[in-house]
Formats: C-alpha cells, sequence, structure tokens
C-alpha cells in the first residue's frame, strides 16, 4: 500500500524527485487509512503539498 501510494503520488508529480525522507513522512498515513488507499493518497498528498508551500516560503524568506 506504501509502494503503491508513493508510486502513484510521484506519477502524478512529475517535477518532484523521490527523497528517501516522504517514506517516513507517509508511513503514519499508511497506519492512519490502512483500509482505504484512495483517502492514503489524498492526505499524503495534500499534507505534501501544505509542506511545499511553507518551504517556497522558507526559500524565499532565505533569499531575501
Amino acid at each position: 500500500q506504501l509502494e503503491r501510494c508513493m508510486v502513484a503520488y510521484l506519477r502524478y508529480n512529475a517535477s518532484i524527485a523521490f527523497d528517501p525522507g516522504m517514506i517516513y513522512l507517509i508511513a503514519p498515513f499508511v497506519h492512519l487509512f490502512s483500509a482505504s488507499e484512495q483517502d492514503l493518497y489524498f492526505s499524503f498528498r495534500m499534507w505534501m503539498s501544505k509542506l511545499g508551500l511553507k518551504m517556497d516560503s522558507f526559500i524565499i524568506l532565505l533569499l531575501t
């Protein structure tokens, strides 16, 4: 389930490269949503988008 979700996430977000740290981020979602792969995928996708926005803001802050 973890592998299928990670492959789907990376396939639909081709601009994002795999990072081993993603496994640590997705593991709690696998535990929480073990019955529903759709919930797992969309929750992880939302979490990554929120982290991405914060990382973009942080990088902009560092560059200014």
